[in-house]
């Protein structure tokens, strides 16, 4: 069942971030064939390349493994008028929840 999750977050992040298998073992050392064999749920990944995976997709091991949906986003880059309305619409989200 873990394959399955695995290789479906591993495809969608991979067309999300819309890089190839090529580009993906470029960046992360594990060959296409093995990432491509994640993506099939024909392999399941070892620790440390789902490590290595969620660090080159800036995601939980959670997320990869289907335990939590929640997505973490880099903010670190953006200027301060960009950190600042994110951080305003968490906030709102937050009191929303509180309701």
């Amino acid at each position: 069942m873990y394959k399955e999750i695995i290789g479906k977050n591993l495809k969608y992040l991979r067309d999300k971030k819309n890089v190839t298998q090529i580009l993906a073992e470029e960046m992360t050392g594990i060959d296409r064939t093995t990432i491509s064999a994640y993506e099939l749920a024909k392999r399941e990944p070892s620790v440390s390349n789902l490590i290595s995976l969620a660090n080159y997709y800036k995601v939980t091991l959670d997320f990869l493994c289907g335990r939590n949906q929640r997505m973490i986003i880099d903010i670190t880059d953006l200027d301060e008028l960009s950190k600042n309305k994110i951080m305003s619409i968490i906030n709102n989200e937050d009191k929303k929840k509180e309701l």
